[in-house]
């Protein structure tokens, strides 16, 4: 069925992002993302990872579009996380792009709802962030709180 498709070759285009083939990832992702396109499902995850994967090859002005739309969807959800996570990547292309007060707006919106009990997945890489964000932009007063 397409959506179990869809799920296979995410995974699979996400293996070989992380083996360094960003152009094969990039059409298993695209494939994964027509196949789920074709079911009721709401393809967050894939243009997700599609997004992060524009990050990984230096356009971060293509993610951050596809960031927004899915924030937007995931705003409305009850999955609290996955709203959280979004805005962290979507905190992470803009800070790619130059933008620091929109990142750090971002960032820390991720920060307020990922600090939930529980909810650590990608808490320390937006910490990380927001931390190398305040200190490149000479906030250095902002570094230290970011870690409480």
């Amino acid at each position: 069925d397409p959506a179990s498709a869809g799920r296979v070759l995410n995974n699979l285009g996400l293996d070989h992002q992380r083996t360094g083939d960003l152009e094969v990832a990039r059409q298993l992702l695209d494939r994964g993302l027509h196949e789920v396109q074709q079911t009721d499902l709401y393809p967050g995850s894939l243009l997700i990872n599609l997004a992060l994967l524009d990050i990984l090859r230096g356009r971060p002005d293509l993610a951050e579009p596809a960031l927004r739309q899915v924030a937007e969807v995931r705003s409305k959800e009850s999955n609290r996380r996955q709203y959280g996570d979004v805005l962290g990547f979507l905190g992470q292309s803009l800070f790619e792009l130059g933008r620091t007060t929109e990142a750090a707006a971002q960032l820390d919106a991720a920060l307020a709802i990922l600090r939930a009990p529980g909810d650590f997945e990608n808490l320390q890489q937006f910490l990380e962030s927001r931390a190398e964000l305040a200190y490149e932009s000479g906030r250095l007063d902002e570094v230290e709180p970011i870690a409480r």
